[in-house]
């Protein structure tokens, strides 16, 4: 053995367990037997994920994080635009003469043209609210910034 090269193996984490005595290791997997390594035959190093091969963190790890964060920024511009919330608006009534009906038909209107996303118009109905009976508000275009692959 004097001058050749070791043979190195790896050995899952989460399945090896050191002997009370502190020097025996074992390899205890479910389902199979117990399996104890002579003494001097491990070697072990810190700070291993126990899900992995190859100990160590894998390099794209902390990209994961920034690719959910864009994926979720996307999905929710896309639903912004199908249902037509980019264009949506705040509709104050403030006059105290419009009827229950013109109301409710108004709510209708706005509740079935807002499409299948998570997104509505807002009504607002304020009797004796302002000087000004109706106003329509449009929502602030809002540019997304969103440089999460950046980072």
């Amino acid at each position: 053995m004097l001058g050749e090269p070791l043979k190195l193996r790896h050995a899952l984490a989460k399945y090896m367990r050191r002997g009370s005595d502190l020097e025996s290791w074992w390899y205890v997997q479910d389902g199979k037997d117990a399996f104890q390594f002579r003494p001097g035959k491990v070697c072990h190093l810190m700070n291993p994920d126990i899900n992995q091969e190859i100990y160590g963190m894998p390099e794209y790890l902390g990209a994961l994080l920034s690719a959910s964060l864009s994926h979720s920024a996307d999905m929710f511009r896309k639903l912004y635009y199908d249902n037509g919330s980019h264009a949506g608006c705040i509709i104050y009534i403030g006059a105290a003469q419009v009827n229950r009906e013109s109301m409710d038909s108004l709510k209708e209107t706005l509740q079935g043209a807002r499409g299948g996303g998570a997104f509505k118009n807002v009504l607002i109905h304020a009797p004796n609210g302002g000087k000004e009976g109706v106003q329509i508000l449009p929502f602030q275009q809002i540019t997304a910034k969103d440089e999460f692959m950046k980072c």
